[in-house]
């Protein structure tokens, strides 16, 4: 089973720059990552006026644009399409998917808390927290990281789900 670990906090808090730094660190032991960011408002990336937009429009779903190195899929849905269905259908070739976002979902969890905040998670007792990413030092029953020791942290997640047993 691939690990999904879900990175989690208040708007402001770090999280899409912990990602970005975290991502690059697994990457650099060798992991094959896919991220899941998780939106709770509409967006549109493709471009009105463009080909793959006008198809969107004249009713094509989905719409996959590709060129030699890159490949997107516009895919239109009813509903919110679950996470596992999510990787179910598009990530099933990677070794571990980090999610920003999806904090109400029973995953392992890594908070993020801005400056001055404590821990919401640890003091909610949510028995998916694996870490806490914070300047307050005092989480509690889980390890705590700075901001800046990005690098342990990794080393953290791939000793938790990559470790020869």
């Amino acid at each position: 089973m691939i690990p999904v670990v879900a990175i989690v906090g208040r708007s402001g808090s770090g999280k899409t720059h912990l990602m970005v730094r975290l991502i690059k660190e697994l990457k650099g032991r060798g992991l094959r990552l896919a991220t899941v960011k998780h939106c709770h408002h509409d967006f549109d990336m493709d471009q009105e006026g463009k080909d793959s937009w006008r198809h969107r429009q004249a009713g094509a779903s989905p719409v996959v644009i590709c060129t030699t190195s890159r490949l997107a899929i516009f895919l239109e849905t009813e509903t919110e399409m679950s996470l596992e269905r999510i990787q179910e259908r598009f990530l099933s070739e990677v070794e571990m998917i980090l999610v920003e976002g999806y904090r109400s979902l029973p995953l392992p969890k890594v908070e993020v808390t801005e400056k001055g905040k404590k821990s919401e998670l640890a003091d909610q007792g949510d028995p998916n927290l694996l870490a806490v990413v914070s300047h307050d030092q005092s989480a509690g029953r889980v390890p705590i990281f700075l901001p800046g020791q990005v690098s342990e942290l990794a080393d953290f997640l791939y000793e938790r789900f990559f470790r020869a047993d």
